[in-house]
């Protein structure tokens, strides 16, 4: 009985997982009647030229698939390809606005100024200044620091940008890469990860701006790295709390970037207490392990709180943060998403308290308010609006490609990343029909990966939305995508 519940609860998570991606397609159809882009076109395409040609198809991918040498081939073109793609950002002029603005401008000022956070009165910030601002939001200053130590290595330009973004993005292919060659115990698929990596559009053209979208996917491509090792090892107690101890500091400072990884945290906990119900894993070892991943967890958060502290000059802490973007996704009339109208009130009730905490908790105590006013119907439909957005504005979240002048590729950006997520789309239902018929039994990094993009998806609706913050659900994505290439039986083998 408690092994049917134990497996039961995998397959739920599992279907969950399906259930959510069945959503992207939903939700890209219903933004493509919008914006005339045609998601639901191109994946009908994807899956009717595959079902077509399948026997041709079956036959060049078996081909490529087992020669070696052509694969490696690929893979070296795939990566040369994606490398002056990123590198032909150089021929355009970089004039950043909105956010990209923000990050780039403050990164120019700390460069030229011994690596102090100081004003630019350049930059719109609402009526905050600079130490104001970086107060207020916290999870921008890693990103901004490392962009201006990269300008005083490379020089106070644009090719900082590309240098610091192609670095994180190299680190990003490499490491899965290495993630997959161990899950999947197949180099053949490895190298199927890092074309779809190298290639990937969202990738280049994230690459291009300066944002930390590429760096916070690199480092979470890391977390699960480490998660797989972790579970790996979980019967040698050293390696065990060793791999503990780098998870733990691996997910903490990807969540200076993006305050989202304590939802990763609760996923890899949750896998844990399900091998400690299977038996897999000691008690003690297991308790050990997750006081182990908390202390650098929580030791990193304050760190980072210390350092910013000092930098601006306010009291400020990563983890009350939220107050900002709980205000921001409880306005129905912006969908939750950013508006004019909200943020001269953020300005405005700073300006009144001159307190870090004392505004955050003003801005949640108002976003809470706004759903008690509101009619449940009322509430409903604005998460459904921001589910929407999450799910499918995929081929939206280039709106800041404009921070590149005259980008002659810009108009077609949409139809590229509404492909690219189709194919994804696609794959990742592949993998996951496979994976539903393995029965497994024993939670894996799989279910980690998947829990992750659940909590995100699920916990965003609850605040600010953009279509820009789908972006940190790619990496496992990618991951799943590429593992639609094992069969049913090899998965079984290695996952279940």
């Amino acid at each position: 009985m408690q092994d049917k519940i134990k497996r039961s609860s995998l397959k739920l998570l599992v279907y969950a997982y399906f259930l959510i991606t069945i959503y992207f397609i939903f939700a890209n159809t219903i933004v493509g009647i919008k914006f005339d882009k045609y998601f639901a076109l191109a994946l009908f395409m994807i899956a009717a030229v595959g079902y077509l040609f399948r026997s041709r198809i079956k036959t060049i991918i078996k081909f490529i698939y087992n020669n070696t040498k052509i694969l490696n081939i690929v893979l070296l073109l795939a990566i040369l390809i994606g490398l002056l793609l990123r590198l032909s950002f150089l021929f355009y002029e970089y004039k950043p606005v909105s956010d990209p603005q923000t990050f780039y401008s403050t990164a120019v000022a700390m460069a030229e100024n011994g690596g102090q956070l100081v004003s630019d009165p350049t930059i719109d910030k609402g009526g905050l200044n600079t130490d104001e601002y970086y107060a207020i939001h916290p999870f921008l200053f890693v990103y901004t620091k490392l962009l201006s130590i990269a300008m005083e290595v490379f020089g106070g330009g644009y090719f900082a940008v590309l240098a610091l973004n192609i670095l994180f993005d190299a680190l990003g292919g490499f490491l899965i890469y290495a993630l997959l060659k161990r899950i999947a115990g197949d180099k053949r698929v490895a190298i199927g990860g890092a074309i779809l990596w190298s290639l990937s559009p969202f990738n280049i053209l994230f690459c291009g701006l300066s944002l930390p979208v590429v760096a916070v996917n690199s480092l979470i491509i890391l977390c699960f790295l480490l998660s797989y090792l972790l579970i790996k090892n979980r019967k040698d107690v050293g390696k065990f709390l060793l791999l503990s101890l780098a998870l733990g500091a691996a997910i903490s400072v990807t969540n200076t970037l993006r305050p989202i990884m304590a939802v990763y945290i609760i996923a890899i906990i949750l896998v844990i207490a399900h091998q400690l119900l299977s038996r897999r894993i000691r008690l003690w070892v297991a308790l050990a392990g997750v006081l182990v991943m908390l202390v650098p967890y929580f030791a990193v958060n304050k760190l980072h709180d210390y350092i910013l502290t000092k930098s601006t000059g306010f009291e400020t802490s990563i983890a009350n943060s939220g107050g900002w973007n709980i205000f921001v996704g409880s306005n129905y009339d912006s969908l939750g998403r950013w508006s004019q109208a909200d943020n001269d009130q953020k300005s405005e009730i700073f300006k009144e308290v001159k307190s870090v905490d004392k505004a955050q908790a003003e801005y949640k105590s108002r976003g809470i308010d706004r759903w008690k006013e509101r009619t449940v119907k009322q509430n409903a439909v604005l998460l459904f609006n921001k589910s929407i957005i999450m799910a499918g504005e995929q081929s939206n979240s280039a709106y800041n490609v404009d921070s590149i002048s005259n980008f002659w590729p810009s108009k077609y950006m949409g139809g590229i990343l509404t492909l690219f997520m189709a194919l994804l789309v696609f794959l990742n239902l592949l993998f996951t029909h496979k994976f539903l018929n393995t029965n497994s039994k024993k939670a894996s990094i799989i279910h980690a990966m998947m829990l992750f993009v659940i909590g995100v998806f699920l916990a965003q609706l609850l605040v600010e939305v953009s279509a820009r913050y789908f972006l940190p659900l790619l990496p496992t994505m990618i991951v799943l995508a590429s593992l639609s290439l094992l069969k049913t039986a090899e998965i079984k083998k290695r996952l279940a």
